[in-house]
């Protein structure tokens, strides 16, 4: 399924990772380098020999292909900002090779909206009785009902 990385490709990617050492917690620096060898390893997959070919196209391929496997929204909106990430550090690191950045204009999938947890009956109604008769009491009770 994923190619091996070249090295240039390693070596775009240890400087991806210096970058964000600098301006990145240890938790999201790992997940936007480990996003971003994700991408890379499937270049040839999508018919791309090398980083600089991709196209939005392929970008899109790949992320369909992940949300194909099961990834969710969140997880696929996190991959496509770790990549645009990297292709804007790629731009500075590397612009005779990048000209443009494949992943403008690519929105990730939604993620289904979940309704909140209701209350119950007995739930609201121990949350309506507030026991007690000072001013704070009764405005308290004001409020919730």
């Amino acid at each position: 399924m994923s190619e091996p990385i070249d090295a240039r490709t390693q070596g775009w990617l240890d400087a991806f990772d210096a970058q964000l050492a600098a301006r990145a917690s240890p938790k999201t620096r790992a997940a936007y380098v480990r996003d971003a060898t994700v991408l890379s390893s499937t270049l040839r997959t999508f018919g791309a020999d090398a980083l600089n070919e991709l196209t939005a196209h392929d970008v899109r391929r790949v992320l369909g292909k992940l949300h194909a496997q099961g990834l969710s929204g969140r997880t696929l909106a996190r991959m496509l900002s770790s990549w645009r990430a990297w292709f804007a550090c790629l731009r500075e690191t590397a612009p005779k090779h990048f000209l443009s950045d494949p992943c403008v204009g690519i929105r990730a999938p939604k993620s289904p909206k979940h309704l909140p947890a209701a209350l119950t009956p007995d739930e609201a109604a121990q949350f309506v009785t507030i026991a007690g008769d000072t001013p704070e009491d009764v405005r308290d009770r004001a409020v919730v009902e």
